[in-house]
This record gives structure tokens, C-alpha cells and sequence, in this order.
């Protein structure tokens, strides 16, 4: 089976959630079989030298990449308002792109070509154009929610009014590519009931992000007991969550517990966060093992107050045995039991109550932690996750 990947950003070092996706998917793919050859966006936001890419990867993928400039432009952004397309989509919008994707369809055929994120549907009529491959768009979110619900949780008035523009703009956009695509992988069950709301009613298979989880976890020594957050810092509703989390529920926890320490990781930090005046927050940025620093402290806090699809770094937290207290937002899309391998609280208390009884229960953190272990894998292990989407590819493909 031949399958063509477009990609909104360069799938390596997968290294946050939307690159762990695309690239353990694909990865997948190739341990069952399949030719998998990628083209890429390699953008000014997520810019990587060739030189560091894996040599085997690009021989593995058939990486072909073109760049894209898609810095947010204020005046763009400005005069965009006066259109019916969404901003978030059409910087995407590239001829080289389609020239260069055009070349490949003429000189190869393939059975599906896989759509990774919503933008780069933007591509689908010159897919039809040149190929009578099947279309699937791999849906990592429902885009337009995203923004809807960072729109309702913005008390900033003409922020929340361009937010809910956006959010329109997206659905109705998201809604005709549902129109277009021969079938759907979506994340989560949820996310594929909402698709079938907006009238998708082709094929779908549920694949959440997936990983090779190892059988054993590393021995690193733990320090003693500490918060941690780790997540993609360009990515809003990590940073807006994190934000609420030190304004409203870091002085609770300090009340009861002076000396506790909270450590915050991610790519992309942004510079308030290195400024924060603070004995107990230490902010580290990008690191470079993420697995050792989870290892290394004991609670992860997931206080996602918007979003959709599945937080990767939990499902790599609890594949690492961790405990995490998470919103009902942040966990959404997850199969989980709270209590049981997770800790759900979405209020500043609740989280601060959650975090008490943790500090004061070592057999509690052990115990939620080795459930979330034992869930991890068993729904998001790569093997099992690839070999259904293998399966659904095939299918569709008529092999």
C-alpha cells in the first residue's frame, strides 16, 4: 500500500503533540508494510535545518519538504477580516506547495493520501486533479471548538469578538472539507460524533495519538515531591492554562505548602514565563529528555481550559507510570476513571485539594500512577493503534 502524507510541519524530532502524532502514526504505517512518502510544510514557525533531520527518516519517509513563511502578519491579519476565509487557514495557502505536490502526483500513484491537520485540505481539488488515490483527513482536533471555547473563557471584549470570527470562519471551512474527504481518522470518539453533526457520513476509524511504550520505565531518581508541567508553549491553550494555573491556583497550594516547587518545561516558552519572580517556580523552557523530566518530579498538572483532541504529554505521562491531575477539559477524548488513573478537578480549589491529598498519600500517587500505566497500554500503545488504521487503509483502498 502506498500512502502519501501531507504535513502542515516537519514530522521530526518529534518532540511536542502534533509532531508525536503525525510521526508515530506514519511510523506505524511502515511496520506493517506500507510505502509512506512525506511532503511537508517546513515553516519560519517551526523552522528545521535538513542538516538536522534524521538521514533515515528522510530516506525512511521520502521527505520532501517546501518552506512557508507563516508568521502571523497583524496588517494580513487586519485586512483578512474584511474576507469569508479564516486566516488560520489560508496562510497555508502556497503555489510552490501545489506545484511541488502536483510533480509528485504525476510521477506517482497512490492508494490514500492522508491529510495531517485541517489547513492542508486547502490542497484537496488539486489532489482530485491528479490522483484517484482516497482522501483521508487525519483530524488531530476539531479545529473550529478550539477557538470557540478560548472565545467563551476571554473576558477581553474585542479579543472574544475576533475569537468567535475565527471560530466561524473555521467551521464553515472544516464542514466543507468533511464534504470533500473519503473518510475520516479522528482521535477520539467524541470528535467523531461532532463530525457526524456536521454532516460527515463516510467512513471513520478512531486512532488516538499512539507510542511505543516501553516495557519498562527508566529508573531515574526521583526528587523530592514536586509539580511539573510540560507542553507546547506555542500553543494557546497550554500557555493560557498555565497562566490560570499560577494566577489562581499556585497561591493556594503555597498557603498550605511554602516550600513545594513547580517545574514548568516546553518548547517555545514565552519570555513571561522566564520572568516570573518566584522561589518555588522554577522554568526551565525546552529540555532536552523530556521523558527524564517527568521522571524526575511527581505530579503533572494538566490545567486546560480549552481545546480538543488528546493531550499527548498525558498520554506520555501516564505511559510513564505518572500521576496527573488534570482538567475535564485537558483529559477530554481519553479513556480514563477518575480516581482511578487519573485525578480530574477543574476549579482552583479542586486542583489545590487534589494536589493535599497527593502530598499526603504516597500510596495514592503509586497507585494512579501504575493505572495509568496499565491504561496507556492498553488504547494507546503504537502497535495496536497502527495495525487498526492499517486495516481501515486497506479496506478503503480495496486491497
Amino acid at each position: 500500500m502506498k500512502i502519501l502524507q501531507l504535513c502542515p510541519r516537519i514530522p521530526f524530532p518529534p518532540v511536542d503533540g502534533g509532531t508525536i502524532g503525525m510521526y508515530n502514526l506514519s511510523k506505524a504505517l511502515l511496520d506493517h508494510g506500507a510505502y509512506v512518502k512525506v511532503l511537508a510544510f517546513n515553516t519560519s514557525k517551526h523552522y528545521i535545518q535538513e542538516t538536522e533531520i534524521d538521514h533515515e527518516y528522510i530516506k525512511s519517509h521520502q521527505l520532501e519538504t517546501v518552506f512557508l513563511d507563516n508568521k502571523i502578519n497583524i496588517i494580513d491579519a487586519f485586512f483578512n477580516l474584511f474576507t469569508k476565509d479564516s486566516y488560520h487557514i489560508s496562510r497555508f495557502n502556497s503555489a510552490l506547495f501545489s506545484e511541488q505536490l502536483k510533480q509528485i502526483l504525476i510521477k506517482e500513484e497512490f492508494d490514500i493520501i492522508q491529510i495531517d491537520y485541517l489547513p492542508m485540505a486547502l490542497y484537496i481539488d488539486q489532489i482530485r486533479a491528479f490522483s484517484k488515490a482516497k482522501i483521508v483527513l487525519r483530524a488531530h482536533n476539531v479545529e473550529h471548538r478550539i477557538w470557540k471555547r478560548l472565545a467563551e473563557e476571554n473576558k477581553n471584549i474585542l479579543k472574544r469578538w475576533y475569537l468567535r470570527k475565527l471560530s466561524s470562519r473555521l467551521y464553515e471551512f472544516e464542514k466543507n472539507v468533511l464534504s470533500k474527504i473519503d473518510a475520516l481518522v479522528s482521535l477520539t470518539q467524541e470528535e467523531t460524533v461532532i463530525f457526524k453533526a456536521m454532516k460527515f457520513d463516510g467512513p471513520f476509524c478512531i486512532a488516538p495519538t499512539c507510542f511505543y511504550i516501553d516495557p519498562d520505565i527508566p529508573d531515574i531518581k526521583q526528587n523530592q515531591f514536586s509539580i511539573f508541567h510540560i507542553g507546547a508553549m506555542d500553543w494557546l491553550p497550554n500557555c493560557e492554562g498555565l497562566e490560570w494555573f499560577i494566577k489562581e491556583v499556585w497561591p493556594k497550594v503555597l498557603t498550605t505548602f511554602p516550600d513545594l516547587k513547580l517545574y514548568i518545561a516546553g518548547n517555545k516558552m514565552p519570555e513571561k514565563f522566564f520572568q516570573l519572580k518566584s522561589k518555588n517556580i522554577n522554568v526551565q523552557g525546552r529540555v532536552a529528555d523530556a521523558r527524564q523530566f517527568m521522571l524526575e518530579h511527581t505530579l503533572m498538572i494538566v490545567p486546560v481550559l480549552a481545546g480538543s483532541g488528546i493531550r499527548v504529554k498525558i498520554v506520555e505521562g501516564m505511559a510513564l507510570g505518572k500521576t496527573i491531575i488534570s482538567t475535564s477539559q485537558g483529559a477530554e477524548g481519553l479513556h480514563y476513571n477518575d480516581m482511578e488513573n487519573i485525578i480530574i478537578a477543574n476549579t482552583a480549589d479542586e486542583i489545590s485539594e487534589a494536589i493535599s491529598k497527593c502530598y499526603h498519600s504516597e500510596e495514592l500517587v503509586r497507585t494512579i500512577g501504575k493505572n495509568a500505566r496499565t491504561l496507556a497500554l492498553q488504547y494507546y500503545d503504537m502497535r495496536k493503534v497502527g495495525e487498526r488504521v492499517w486495516k481501515f487503509y486497506e479496506e478503503l483502498a480495496g486491497k
